[in-house]
C-alpha cells in the first residue's frame, strides 16, 4: 500500500486526480503524483506556482511508475499550460510551458515567464471558471507534431542566410567553425558544402554602415518602411498615422536608463526556504548556493548550533551565518554542475557533511555541519554510524520523514532518505553580501563602473522634453534625441513614460552588453569607459604614448603597432575586411556592437549544444539565430525571425517528447547518453529563446495604448 504524506488543503484545492472505475490503489497513485508534482513545480519556480489555477493527472501507469499532467497557471489575464512528467517514480523539473492562445511551447525560465506576465492587455477579461478550463488543449498526445506547416526552415535557408550576412560576421563564423570541429562537420553534415561557400566574404567596396534604428512618421517614404520593418511596414505606417510615429530598434547593445536614486532589488531577499541560491560577493560577482534554513543539529558538541543559515557552495566551501540575503534561482540545476553532481550521487559516508534529503531537484530538509563516523552496517540491513558521542540509526521512528531525537537519549534516529553531502572549507561570512545596505552600495558602484554617460530627463509645462538641459520638443524628437546618445527606443520610451511628472530624473546608460554584470551585481571588472579615452592623460605618460601614424594614401590615422586604421569611436584599431574591432595585446578581434568575441560565448555554447543534440532542427536554428544575432540586419530579422520562432516551438515539442519516451529512448541509449541529449536539447531551446528574445525586443513596432498617444 501507497503512503501518502499529508497534503496542504491549498494543493488538495488544486489536484484532480481520476476517479470512478480506478482503483483505491490507483487514485492513491495519482494523489501521490499530484503531492509531488506541486513540490517539484515549487522548487523550480516559488513564484509561478503562486500563480496556480488547477492541475490534473492526464495519465497515469501504476504498473510503470509513470505519469503525465498539467498543471494551468494564470499570467496577466491569460492562462498557459506547464506540463510535468514522472518517469519511473521521479518527477522531472518541468522545462517548458504552453501558450494556448499562441498553440506554440516555450521555456520555463525567468526571462519567457515576465515576458507573458508583463504583455498589455486591453481588458482584464473575466474570472475564469476552473469547471470549464479545456485540459486537452495543451496536445500533450501530439508534442511531437508543431501545429504548421508555416515558417518551418527549409534545407536551403542556413546557406541563404550566411550567404547574406556581412563580412564580418561571415569570417568570424568560418574562424569559429576552423576551431570547433563538431560543429562544423555537423554543419557539413546538414548542408554540404554550400555552408562553406556561402561563408566566402563579399568583394564590395566599402560603404556606409547600415542604418540600425528608425523612428518614421506619415512623411517617410515607403522604401524607408519597408527597408525598417520588412513585412510589417504597413502595420508600422498606420501606427505612424494613428500615432505620430512608429520606430524599430536593431542594435544589439542599445543601452538602458537605470535610475540613479536605487532600491534594493525586490528578488533580492531573505532566504524564507531551503533551496538554490545567488549569494553576492563583496567583489559584486555572484556564486549558485544551496542555502538552508534553520538545519537541524543533530550533534550536541557542534559549534554551528547559534547560526540560521548553512550555505553550500558548489565546490563544498560552506559559510554558517545569521544574516543572508540572496537571489532565488528559478532554474534548475545544471546536470553538468558540481552541485547536481555530487546531490544525485549522495551516498552515506564518513566525515565533515550535512545530511540531506534531496530527490528530483527538491530539498526536503538538511542537518547542519557535522563530522560523521564509524558508517557501517548492521545485520538486519540498518545503516548506523556516530556523532560525537550520539550513535545515528538510518531509520524512520514512528514512520515519518524526519528526524527524530528522543529526548535525553544518545540515539538519533534519521530516515534513511538522507545523505551524505561533503564539506571541505569553512568561509569566512565577511566576504558576503548579508543585508540590504551593502546591497545597495554594491548597486551604486556598478552602475557608475558600467555606466556610458549620464542623462537628465524633465518634461515641461508645455509639453516639451528637456534632455541634459536642452530642450529638443516632443516624445518623437525626445526618443531621436535618446537614440543618438546610444539609448534604446524601446528602452527610452519606457523611461519617458514613466517620467512625466514634471521633475527632473537622472539616469545612468548602461549598454545591453553590460547589464548581465548589473543583474550579477556586477561580476567582473568591465572595460574601460569609452568616455575615460577622451580625459587628458598625465604628463608622464603623455610623453610615452606613441602618435597616430598617418596613412600617406588616404590621410587616415592608423595604429602604429599593427598600421591598422583607427576607429574614431573606440579609439581601436580596426579591420577593414572584416569590420571588427581589434585588441592589440591579444590580436583578437572584438565585434563594436557588443565589445565581446564574435560570435559570442553564449552563441558558440548554443552551436556546441546544438552539434551534441545530434538533431538537424537544433543545428539549423543555432546556426540561423547566431548568423541573424549578429549581422544586425533588420531585413534578416523580419525574415526570418518567424521561422526562429517555429524552431523554438518544434525543439520544446521533440524535448517534451523526449522526456516522456526517456525510458524506451535509455533503454536503447544507455541513461548516460539520454541525460546527455535531454541536457543538450535543453540548453539549445534555452539560447534559442533567448536569442529570439533579445531580436524580438529590439524590433519592436512602437503601440501606444488605447488610451490615446504620448505628448
Amino acid at each position: 500500500m501507497i503512503k501518502l504524506a499529508a497534503i496542504s488543503p491549498r494543493t488538495n484545492n488544486f489536484i484532480e486526480v481520476n476517479q470512478g472505475d480506478s482503483s483505491p490503489e490507483q487514485q492513491q497513485y495519482d494523489q501521490l503524483f499530484s503531492e509531488m508534482a506541486h513540490a517539484t513545480f515549487g522548487a523550480k519556480s516559488p513564484e509561478l506556482a503562486e500563480s496556480i489555477l488547477h492541475f490534473k493527472v492526464l495519465e497515469s501507469k501504476l504498473e510503470d511508475n509513470s505519469g503525465i499532467g498539467i498543471f494551468i497557471c494564470k499570467l496577466a489575464n491569460k492562462n498557459i499550460h506547464v506540463p510535468v512528467i514522472m518517469v519511473q517514480g521521479s518527477v522531472k523539473s518541468p522545462d517548458v510551458f504552453f501558450s494556448p492562445d499562441s498553440n506554440s511551447y516555450f521555456p520555463l525560465n525567468t526571462k519567457w515567464i515576465s515576458k507573458f506576465k508583463n504583455e498589455e492587455e486591453v481588458s482584464l477579461g473575466t474570472p475564469a471558471d476552473i469547471s470549464k478550463l479545456d485540459l486537452t488543449q495543451s496536445a500533450l498526445g501530439q508534442v511531437t507534431s508543431p501545429p504548421t506547416a508555416r515558417n518551418k526552415f527549409s534545407s536551403y535557408d542556413v546557406p541563404l542566410i550566411a550567404s547574406r550576412v556581412p563580412n564580418r560576421v561571415k569570417l568570424a563564423m568560418s574562424k569559429f567553425l576552423a576551431g570547433n570541429r563538431a560543429v562544423l562537420n555537423k554543419a557539413v553534415k546538414y548542408h554540404g558544402s554550400d555552408i562553406l561557400k556561402s561563408l566566402t566574404p563579399h568583394i564590395t567596396k566599402t560603404s556606409s554602415p547600415t542604418k540600425s534604428w528608425f523612428i518614421l512618421d506619415g512623411e517617410s517614404s515607403a522604401d524607408t518602411y519597408r527597408a525598417a520593418f520588412g513585412g510589417h511596414s504597413k502595420l508600422a505606417f498606420q501606427q505612424a498615422l494613428t500615432h505620430g510615429f512608429a520606430y524599430a530598434d536593431f542594435r544589439k547593445n542599445a543601452g538602458v536608463l537605470v535610475k540613479n536614486d536605487v532600491k534594493t532589488p525586490t528578488a533580492l531577499s531573505v532566504p524564507k526556504e531551503s533551496g538554490i541560491y545567488k549569494i553576492l560577493k563583496t567583489d559584486g560577482s555572484y556564486v549558485l548556493s544551496l542555502i538552508i534554513n534553520n538545519p537541524i543539529h543533530i550533534d550536541e558538541e557542534s559549534q554551528y548550533h547559534d547560526y540560521k543559515y548553512l550555505v553550500i557552495l558548489e565546490n563544498g566551501d560552506y559559510i554558517c551565518t545569521d544574516e543572508m540575503i540572496a537571489l532565488p534561482s528559478a532554474e534548475s540545476l545544471d546536470s553538468d554542475s558540481q552541485m547536481y553532481k555530487r546531490l544525485s550521487k549522495a551516498k552515506k559516508s564518513n566525515g565533515l557533511q550535512a545530511l540531506v534529503s534531496y530527490k528530483d531537484g527538491v530539498l526536503y530538509s538538511s542537518t547542519s555541519p557535522a563530522n560523521i563516523t564509524n558508517i557501517t552496517k548492521r545485520k538486519d540491513g540498518v545503516t548506523i554510524g556516530k556523532v560525537g558521542a550520539r550513535t545515528l540509526i538510518f531509520n524512520s521512528l514512528y514512520n515519518n520523514n524526519t528526524i527524530v531525537q528522543p529526548k535525553g537519549e544518545a540515539t538519533v534516529f534519521v530516515p534513511d532518505s538522507y545523505n551524505s553531502l561533503p564539506l571541505r572549507n569553512k568561509l569566512d561570512s565577511d566576504g558576503y553580501v548579508r543585508d540590504a545596505s551593502q546591497a545597495l552600495s554594491i548597486i551604486d558602484s556598478g552602475i557608475s563602473k558600467e555606466a556610458s554617460r549620464k542623462i537628465s530627463l524633465r518634461l515641461d509645462t508645455i509639453g516639451d522634453w528637456t534632455i541634459n538641459g536642452s530642450s529638443v520638443g516632443g516624445t518623437k524628437e525626445a526618443l531621436f534625441k535618446l537614440a543618438t546618445l546610444g539609448c534604446g527606443i524601446e528602452a527610452g520610451h519606457k523611461t519617458l513614460s514613466n517620467s512625466r511628472d514634471g521633475y527632473t530624473h537622472t539616469y545612468s546608460l548602461i549598454p545591453v552588453g553590460r547589464l548581465h554584470k548589473l543583474a550579477s551585481i556586477f561580476g567582473p571588472s568591465a572595460a574601460a569607459d569609452p568616455s575615460m579615452m577622451e580625459q587628458p592623460l598625465p604628463p608622464d605618460m603623455a610623453q610615452q604614448e606613441q602618435p597616430p601614424q598617418m596613412d600617406p594614401q588616404t590621410g587616415e590615422p592608423i595604429d602604429p603597432q599593427t598600421g591598422l586604421p583607427i576607429d574614431p569611436q573606440s579609439g581601436m584599431p580596426y579591420n577593414p575586411e572584416t569590420g571588427m574591432l581589434v585588441d592589440v595585446n591579444t590580436g583578437q578581434e572584438i565585434d563594436p556592437e557588443t565589445g565581446e568575441p564574435a560570435p559570442s560565448p553564449e552563441e558558440q555554447q548554443l552551436m556546441e549544444q546544438a552539434a551534441q543534440a545530434n538533431d538537424q532542427l537544433a543545428m539549423d536554428s543555432a546556426l540561423a539565430a547566431t548568423l541573424i544575432s549578429e549581422a544586425n540586419m533588420p531585413e534578416l530579422v523580419a525574415e526570418y525571425l518567424p521561422k526562429l520562432q517555429t524552431a523554438l516551438d518544434s525543439l520544446n515539442r521533440v524535448l517534451l517528447t523526449v522526456q516522456m519516451k526517456q525510458e524506451s529512448i535509455s533503454s536503447k541509449l544507455g541513461i548516460e547518453e539520454y541525460s546527455k541529449l535531454e541536457n543538450s536539447l535543453r540548453k539549445v531551446s534555452q539560447g534559442l529563446g533567448d536569442i529570439i528574445l533579445r531580436l524580438e525586443n529590439n524590433s519592436t513596432v512602437f503601440r501606444e495604448s488605447s488610451y490615446g498617444a504620448i505628448a
